[in-house]
């Protein structure tokens, strides 16, 4: 991995997933992970503020302006995606990606003592 691109938990590769396509405010980011997750992921409010704020302090995300075309509550805040953090995603799939294929290796291995 990069020293300069930072390792991420699953719950906030889930969160930054959730912002690939485009920005989102809260509420949105956490019904998009409880959908990723097939429900197995339930990102409480608290929790996830916390999350979203040090993504931000990380540089992974950043707040913007309320984008044109959106509806609702103007005091929403709009979160989206960094360069580095679409970068650490990046990074993140392919080091899942590796452990997977060497799961996938280990499997019958694994299976046969169990």
């Amino acid at each position: 991995m990069n020293p300069q691109t930072p390792t991420i938990a699953p719950n906030d590769c889930y969160t930054l997933l959730s912002l690939v396509e485009a920005p989102n405010y809260a509420y949105r980011i956490s019904a998009m992970v409880t959908d990723l997750t097939g429900g197995r992921v339930r990102l409480e409010a608290g929790n996830l503020h916390r999350a979203l704020q040090k993504l931000v302090r990380q540089g992974l995300l950043e707040t913007i302006p309320t984008p044109p075309g959106a509806t609702g509550d103007n005091r929403r805040r709009y979160y989206e995606l960094t360069d580095l953090g679409r970068r650490a995603l990046a990074t993140q799939a392919v080091q899942i990606g590796d452990l997977a294929a060497a799961l996938g290796r280990a499997r019958p291995r694994l299976e046969a003592e169990g």
